[in-house]
């Protein structure tokens, strides 16, 4: 329910951001079903775009600022993707580093580090994919 209210067909709704605080608030505190729940919505509300001519009902949300709400995350989603190969993870760490200037080279050192692990071996693409849009991404 929630991806349908904060997040509708890619765009994200004015309560994109209360709602990316309240999800990474919860991160640390639930349990592994619904860890993975936050962090697919975290990554899907990272990557929604917020440059409709339509703006509508939605309201005016900045992926920039749904970013920054979940940087507090970051470090757990590091943890996280070292030590279950976690894909979407990587989703977030990338978007992270793109959004937030402060954690570029953060991001960047997590996801090289993530390069020379067992665990991370089956999403050893994305990693190398995520390398190069962190740099080529607009700010």
């Amino acid at each position: 329910m929630i991806d349908n209210v904060a997040h509708v067909q890619g765009r994200l709704s004015e309560c994109a951001v209360a709602v990316t605080k309240c999800l990474a608030f919860g991160l640390p505190l639930a349990g592994s079903y619904g860890r993975e729940y936050i962090l697919d919505l975290l990554a899907t509300m990272a990557g929604g775009y917020d440059d409709h001519v339509d703006s509508g009902p939605a309201g005016p949300v900045s992926v920039r600022d749904c970013v920054r709400a979940m940087a507090g995350v970051f470090d757990f989603c590091v943890e996280e993707m070292k030590r279950r190969g976690n894909a979407t993870c990587v989703d977030i760490i990338l978007m992270c580093g793109v959004h937030e200037e402060g954690l570029r080279k953060s991001a960047h050192e997590a996801l090289r580090e993530a390069l020379t692990l067992d665990s991370c071996a089956r999403i050893e693409e994305l990693i190398e994919s995520s390398l190069q849009d962190l740099y080529q991404e607009k700010h």
